[in-house]
């Protein structure tokens, strides 16, 4: 009955690792884009800073614009730097993506052990419905039918 347990488990495992395996490299994915786009992110907004002080160096040190024209240069490149200049939307779905996968991930494992829990269930039953018969053994019992002899030569 062990042997059997196991060998179904083997199954159900091997039925769902595969799964698993799909899931946890979705997630992986899904995690390496959040961290690109982060870092997209960071790139964006230490650029807009920079551009903001280059332009407001650049009035003070008597550029030739106008100052409605630096102001409104230095407000959008402010605007980029606290921003990030860039639309949290694929960010977010990125994030989205790798928490489904984390969830989905663990439903494939709470299946998994609901399914083993049954199994070991199944099989407990079975064993506690197996009767054990002790068997005595006399002389009286055994009775040789065939008699044989073997020589196996040995080396020198």
């Amino acid at each position: 009955a062990e042997e059997r347990s196991d060998a179904e488990a083997r199954l159900i495992r091997d039925k769902l690792a595969e799964r698993t395996e799909d899931l946890r490299q979705a997630i992986a994915d899904a995690q390496e884009r959040v961290e690109e786009l982060e870092a997209d992110q960071r790139r964006r907004r230490a650029g807009g800073l920079l551009q903001a002080a280059g332009g407001l160096l650049g009035a003070f040190l008597g550029g030739k614009r106008s100052s409605r024209t630096l102001a409104r240069s230095i407000g959008r490149a402010a605007g980029e730097a606290v921003g990030g200049g860039a639309s949290p939307a694929p960010l977010g779905q990125a994030e989205q993506r790798a928490r489904k996968g984390q969830r989905d991930l663990a439903e494939v494992e709470a299946d998994l052990a609901e399914q083993l829990v049954a199994l070991d269930q199944k099989w407990t039953a079975a064993v506690a419905e197996t009767d054990t018969l002790h068997v005595s053994l006399s002389a009286a019992d055994i009775t040789v039918e065939q008699l044989s002899l073997c020589w196996i030569p040995k080396g020198p």
